[in-house]
Formats: C-alpha cells, structure tokens, sequence
C-alpha cells in the first residue's frame, strides 16, 4: 500500500511538472505571436505599443490583458495626411493548451481615435461603441489569419466646432490573412449588415434629400497570389474576387471576376451586376455630384453597353482586360488596362 501511494504521488507530481511546463511554454508562445503580429503591423508602418501584458488562468488556460494597447499611424484624410493615434484601456485574449496558435481576443465597449492634421489643423476624434467586439488571431501555416466580429456597432465623428456624424452598423465580421515574410495567398472578406448615418452625415452628404435612405448592406469576399521581386517588394500574380454585393441609396450592385497579372497588367474578367443605376445617376445630378446633361449622357453610354440581367431592371456589365486593353461587353473602350501597384 505504501509503494502504491509513493507511485500514485510520484504520478501526481509528474503530472503537475508536465502541466506546469506546458503552460509555461504557451505562454510564451502566445507572447511570441503578439510580438509577431506587431512586428508585422510595424512594418506597415502602425506602431502598436502597450504598457504591459497580464497573463494569468494556469493550468488548462489562458487569459490574458494587454493595458492601455495604442497603435500610431500615417494617415490620409480629405484634409491631407494625419497622424493616427488610437488607443483604449484594455484589451482582453484568451487561449487554451490545446490550441497555442489561437488567441481570442475582445475589445472594450468604448475605443477612441484620434486624428490630428499634419499640416496643424484642428484634431478630429472618432469614438467607437459596440457590443461584442470580438475575434480571433491565428497563425495560418506561414502567415498570420485575423477574425473580427460585433453588434450594434457605432462610430461617431466629431470634427471641430461641428455636430458629430454618426455611423451604426447592426453586425458585422470580418477575416483576412496574409503571409509573413514571405509569398503566398492574401485574403480578405468583409459583411456588413443594417449600416446607416445619422441626419447630420446625410445633410452634408445629401442636403438636399435626393437619395433614398435606407440603410445599406456590404459583402465582400477577394484573395490575390503575390511573389516577391528581385527588390523584396510584392508583386500581385493573380486576383480572385469571389463575391461583392453591395446594397446602397438605392443602388444594388452584385459582382465577381478573376484575373492574372502580368508586369502589373491584369488580364481577365470583372462582371459587375447594377439595378436601379440610372434613377441613381438622376439622384445623384439632383444632388448636385453632377449636371443632369451630364448623368442622361453617362446613361446613355452606359445603356448602349449593357446588356440584360435575371433581375427586374438589371444592367450587367463584363469589364474584360485584355492585350493592355480594357473592353464592356466585348466592345473595345479604347482605353488601357489599369496598372497595379
């Protein structure tokens, strides 16, 4: 009896020595991903700080808090270039022994930013509300995949000496993942649902109510091929767009296309599917984005290339690149293939 309890303690104490190094070992493994991920960020020119990082929830766990997490950028705006500067008091993470390339991630329900103009001008600050502003970090072979998602999301503009524009969004998720150092597949999707602006930011877009104000709904789903030049820049190879739907002021496009490219020149095929664009083009020439003679004869060019859709009133257009050369329908433009970066 005696040598059976030796060997049921000796087993207990083999098994807490186990689960005690293995979460030590994750733990800096989920430090060595958040060092990757800013390492990344920064080399796109965001720098991302924090004042410290609480790791707690041993045996089975982790969780996390990253205190007072900023991040600072260069950024255009319609008034030229502003630095960046968001910031809030904590974000929270969480991760299991199980799955050390994962980390959880929530934000808090209040988050705000500021952009201040180079050039001196007065600063702008955006604060952001939400419910649920979640996702998740994981490492994807050789590159880094990022998940978001929320509720009742909403973005408030204050510009100076103004009142403040306002933009909800009922839910939304996003995804996209990139490779690090390396070439390889980006992807990127985004869905919004139920997006809508405040009278104020609808006033200064439409003043004078010409656009129906529904609100608007956006999904998005792309992924490009790229390599590395001789130089260490990117090159895109090929471009997928699986799906867009956008849904907007009365306006309803759908489309998809898929490219290559070749000495930045794409070759390929972006067929995009428009209801109601020419009421559209007329709200838009009562707004005053454009003179009415102007909107009739875009609607004019553009009823002579379309052909018909499945849907009531539905104009489709197959934007085609080929030989340097950009084609509607078949019907040469005579314009060039656009260059890509």
């Amino acid at each position: 009896m005696a040598k059976l309890a030796k060997l049921a303690l000796g087993s207990i104490g083999l098994i807490a020595a186990g689960l005690s190094g293995g979460w030590y070992y994750g733990k800096g493994e989920i430090q060595s991903q958040l060092d990757m991920q800013l390492a990344e960020w920064s080399a796109r020119g965001v720098a991302v700080s924090y004042q410290a990082v609480e790791i707690g929830g041993f045996p089975f766990g982790y969780h996390g808090k990253l205190i007072e997490p900023r991040s600072q950028s260069i950024v255009r705006t319609a008034l030229g270039p502003a630095r960046s500067d968001w910031q809030t008091p904590v974000a929270t993470f969480d991760a299991t022994l199980g799955e050390l390339g994962v980390i959880n991630f929530a934000m808090p329900e209040s988050q705000r930013i500021r952009f201040s103009p180079v050039s001196g001008a007065p600063a702008t600050d955006v604060h952001i509300r939400s419910s649920g502003l979640s996702g998740k970090l994981a490492q994807d072979g050789a590159g880094l995949r990022v998940d978001a998602a929320g509720e009742a999301v909403e973005i408030e503009i204050a510009p100076p000496g103004i009142a403040p524009y306002r933009l909800t969004v009922d839910r939304f998720t996003a995804a996209g993942g990139a490779p690090v150092d390396e070439a390889g597949r980006v992807s990127a999707t985004l869905d919004l649902t139920g997006a809508a602006v405040n009278g104020e930011a609808w006033d200064f877009i439409d003043p004078n109510g010409s656009f129906p104000r529904d609100p608007a709904n956006l999904a998005f789903q792309a992924a490009a091929d790229t390599s590395i030049r001789p130089d260490r820049s990117v090159s895109v190879d090929a471009i997928q767009v699986e799906q867009v739907e956008l849904d907007i002021a009365g306006l309803s496009l759908r489309g998809d296309g898929a490219a290559t490219v070749r000495n930045r020149i794409p070759s390929g095929d972006l067929t995009l599917r428009l209801q109601g664009l020419g009421p559209f083009l007329g709200n838009a020439a009562r707004a005053g984005y454009l003179p009415e003679k102007q909107a009739n004869l875009y609607g004019v060019m553009l009823d002579s290339f379309a052909r018909k859709g499945e849907r009531e009133g539905e104009q489709v257009f197959t934007v085609s690149f080929k030989n340097g050369f950009t084609f509607v329908n078949g019907a040469p433009t005579f314009m060039p293939a656009p260059q890509l970066p």
